[in-house]
Parts: C-alpha cells; structure tokens; sequence
C-alpha cells in the first residue's frame, strides 16, 4: 500500500509539477493516461505488469454483485400488547391476536419489519419512519366479533372501567374509542394510557371533574386537554388546614389521674437550680 501511495506521487503528481489543467475533465484525462502507464507499461520486478497480474490471478476469482444490495439488519425483543401490537422505534405493527402477552423477535432492515414466533414468521410490515407514534395494522390481524379471550382490550372492558370514574369519564373514553374507529387499537390504546395514568390513586378525585369539564367545553377528547384540565382543578381547590391548630401552650397534667407515674424534670430545672445556687 506504501508504495502504491509512492507511485501515486511521483508518477501522477509529480508528473504534472508544473502544469496547468482549466478545466476538471482535462486533468481527469490526464490522470487517466498516466494510470493506464502504470498498470499496464511499467513493469514489477518479475517482468510482470499490474494489468496482468490482475487478469491472470484475480479476474478468475470474482463472481457477480448479488442482486440485492448489502442492508443491516438489527434483532428486537419485544412484547405484544393488549391491542395486538408490538412497539418499534416509537412505531406499531400488528400481529395475530391470539399472541397478545408473547415475546416476539423483531427484524428489522431499513424497508421491513419482520416478527418472528421462534423461527416461524408470523408478521411482516414496511417499516415506517419519521413521524412517531404510528400504526400499521393488518386487518386479519385483531379478533372478530365471535372472538373473545387471549386478554385483548375490549371496548366493554374500557367502558366498565370508565364507568367506576363517574359518567363523563365514559363519555370521553366513549369519544375516543368512536373518532379512532378506523384505527381500533390506537382508540383502545389512547383509552387505556387515560384511565391508567391520569386516573391514578392521586389523581382519580380529578379525572372526573376533567372529563365533564371537557364535555361542557366540547373540547377535545385527547390526554394533554385532559392533563392540563386536571391541573387546573387541582390548583384550584383551597389547602386542607386543621379545625384546632395545635397550640405551643404547655399540656396541663392531671397528676391525680396517674398511679405510679415516674416523672423526669426537665433540662431548664437544673439551670434554674444552678442560678440559686
């Protein structure tokens, strides 16, 4: 490689010290006639060119490009959801329903996102960039009317849920699971994040206040209204204070009361005892 580099310089470089090229095809040109000198005139020290020795031992051992370009491949480990789908660089793809709660095997190449179920491929999806939080679902994919099990999320088991908040809470899950009818998991999936994190323990006085709110106003059914209504509910309500405030007023004692008590003076009672003193 050394001296390839050498060559380079002082038979193409240092054969045009002094020259002047004014456009870029002529110095190619050039270039090219002085690489044809070295590969095919100037001899290597068994009498050999560099053109034959690469038609003699190289050409016999190239084979053709495959047809398909060279892509990388990255493996995934991934879970299915409730809504039958799997998660991928903030993407989702679906597979058959009845994998819900399985690992899976994800490969993914710059156009495919292959899932695997050990070595048997069960989904295979383009793979989407750009924008986050997108789905590609396959219609055989989710369960039919006549399908119950495999611990899919269900419209009625959102509903119920909804409904232990208070009515407008099924209202506004009832909203989102219809406005994403064309894309069922993404309703069930928008319903589910609602009900388990913003009607969690400290915030389950407030997602219902929000949602009626949200109703009244016809805003709309999304989690950052939602949120943003919770917080304001929540700044609004006065601080809980104590009826009777404690008092720094000493504790009277009913010494009376007390039947072989033992009693320890305090600290102050030795330095009034060293002031008489």
């Amino acid at each position: 490689m050394e001296r390839a580099v050498q060559i380079a310089y002082t038979r193409i470089l240092g054969y045009f010290h002094g020259e002047q090229f004014y456009t870029l095809d002529e110095l190619n040109e050039a270039i090219a006639d002085r690489l044809a000198d070295i590969n095919d005139v100037m001899a290597r020290p068994d009498g050999s060119t560099r053109r034959q020795r690469f038609d003699q031992d190289e050409v016999p051992m190239m084979r053709d490009l495959p047809d398909l370009a060279f892509t990388e491949v990255s493996w995934r480990s991934v879970k299915v959801d409730r809504n039958w789908h799997i998660s991928c660089d903030y993407q989702y793809y679906s597979v058959p329903f009845h994998l819900v709660g399985t690992t899976l095997r994800a490969r993914l190449t710059t156009d495919l996102v292959s899932i695997f179920d050990g070595d048997r491929l069960v989904a295979e999806h383009t793979r989407m960039h750009g924008f986050r939080y997108r789905y590609s679902t396959d219609a055989t994919h989710g369960p039919s009317g006549d399908h119950n099990g495999h611990n899919v999320f269900t419209r009625d088991e959102l509903l119920a849920w909804a409904g232990s908040f208070g009515p407008a809470t099924t209202t506004v899950i009832t909203m989102v699971l219809d406005r994403n009818r064309a894309s069922v998991p993404r309703g069930l999936t928008q319903s589910r994040n609602i009900l388990a994190n913003l009607g969690r323990k400290h915030d389950k006085a407030t997602l219902e206040p929000a949602c009626q709110q949200l109703v009244d106003k016809k805003l709309a059914p999304t989690m950052s209204v939602l949120k943003r209504l919770q917080a304001d509910i929540a700044h609004a309500r006065p601080t809980a204070t104590p009826e009777h405030p404690a008092s720094n007023a000493p504790r009277q004692v009913d010494l009376s009361r007390l039947h072989d008590a033992v009693f320890i003076r305090p600290a102050s009672h030795f330095d009034a005892d060293q002031e008489d003193r």
